[in-house]
């Protein structure tokens, strides 16, 4: 089962970002999405721009890291619901 995990998550990386550790997309509301997995400023991280659920208890910056981890913590707790 974790090779499927680990496959999904894959095909979300290229298909959001491109593999692009350091990608930020402005959505068309003015909200923001961040790093390899494009994940979602209102929902995710903490960017100082305005209110975040910050699930992931990163700031955004720290997504866009080259050492992967955070953005990585930040999917899984995507993945398994906002309770981490």
């Amino acid at each position: 089962m974790l090779h499927v995990v680990k496959s999904v998550g894959l095909c979300l990386a290229f298909v959001e970002s491109k593999f692009n550790i350091s990608k930020g997309h402005e959505n068309t509301d003015g909200s923001f999405d961040y790093g390899i997995f494009q994940a979602y400023r209102h929902f995710c991280c903490k960017d100082y721009r305005s209110h975040s659920e910050n699930i992931c208890h990163e700031d955004c910056q720290d997504i866009l890291s080259p050492n992967l981890l955070s953005a990585i913590s930040c999917a899984k707790k995507i993945v398994s619901g906002a309770g981490g």
